[in-house]
């Protein structure tokens, strides 16, 4: 840990792992960091250049210590297009929300006394990020995770509606079972691509909660042969891979204009959430560490209207139904978790 006089202490993600949450990869550039969420190494140059750019969005990635510190401070360096904010997190609580520009210093006075404090990345928008500054601090050390989650999905799973990162569906299943997720999603990309499956066969995580079909639906990936196979490949290869991980699958939430309008393979929203529940009820019915959900269990079809604005994407409302849903759910299956121990900052 490095420190100068008057018990500063400046933390980066490569130096000092611990204190960060949410990236498989962090890549140094210019003395700031690139977090992602789908290593670089796993990408080739036929795969979508869309994909690569959101595995570049930090969507859940977090800084988290206990510390006395006096304050917080961060530079982030935003690229082209909108950002979305950071949040400072002083004991589970929104303690501030500073929007983010081409670049923002982010300087946050802390409460007196020692507390868990998080900073959360913008979950939208590339950035990357400088060395975090605790000053005035005796006092730094690692805080101990809950069990390690991840969830794999589209832009319903990013969150880019979100108010801020901290308020993403993902965040608040972490707040009400105490875990600690790493945010897979990604906006318009989420179809079973090589780069997330090999990600997800490596991933150091306890449960795994895929959330299948809308952007498949959207951009006819696969038509009804090929969505069950490809979808059931996927995930018994993962399973295959880690035979001891729980698989949650979860199926397409409601989405009106979509659900009996053929797609430009001849699929409705309607057959594809029927084909990925079958693939679902199949698996779980050979394996007892498989099992799904019905996305409309997590926001009902006759919610849609008041909790979807644009038809599709939940607003902050809906992702908090969906949070408390999710959480009863989840917290019913059965796991094995093995607290991870962190070396405390000499």
């Amino acid at each position: 840990m490095d420190e100068s006089t008057g018990g500063e202490y400046s933390v980066d993600p490569i130096k000092h792992p611990w204190a960060w949450r949410g990236a498989v990869h962090w890549q140094a550039d210019g003395g700031r960091f690139v977090a992602w969420r789908i290593p670089s190494t796993q990408f080739h140059s036929f795969d979508t250049p869309r994909l690569i750019e959101l595995a570049r969005m930090a969507a859940g990635v977090r800084f988290k210590v206990e510390t006395d510190a006096d304050w917080i401070e961060a530079e982030i360096l935003a690229g082209e297009g909108s950002t979305s904010p950071v949040d400072v997190i002083v004991d589970g609580i929104l303690h501030s929300r500073i929007p983010i520009s081409r670049p923002t210093r982010v300087r946050v006075s802390l409460p007196a006394g020692v507390h868990r404090v998080e900073l959360w990345l913008p979950q939208f928008g590339e950035i990357a990020v400088g060395p975090v500054r605790l000053a005035g601090a005796a006092r730094v050390v690692p805080v101990q995770d809950g069990l390690r989650w991840a969830a794999y999905g589209s832009s319903i799973t990013q969150c880019r509606e979100a108010h801020g990162p901290s308020d993403t569906w993902p965040a608040w299943i972490d707040r009400f079972l105490g875990w600690s997720h790493t945010n897979l999603g990604f906006a318009g990309q989420c179809h079973l691509d090589p780069p997330a499956r090999r990600t997800l066969a490596t991933a150091d995580v306890e449960l795994l909660l895929a959330c299948i079909g809308i952007n498949i639906y959207e951009a006819s990936t696969f038509g009804p042969r090929g969505l069950a196979a490809q979808l059931g490949g996927f995930l018994v290869d993962l399973a295959t891979v880690q035979p001891d991980l729980p698989i949650v699958l979860v199926s397409p939430i409601p989405s009106p204009s979509r659900e009996n309008r053929a797609n430009s393979v001849g699929l409705t929203l309607a057959e594809v959430r029927k084909i990925v529940e079958d693939v679902g009820r199949t698996l779980a019915s050979g394996r007892s560490r498989f099992s799904w959900i019905s996305g409309p269990e997590l926001l009902g079809h006759d919610e849609a209207a008041d909790l979807l604005p644009d038809g599709l994407h939940p607003a902050q409302e809906g992702m908090l139904v969906i949070a408390e849903r999710l959480s009863s759910r989840l917290g019913s299956v059965t796991l094995h978790h093995r607290p991870r121990l962190h070396d405390v900052i000499e």
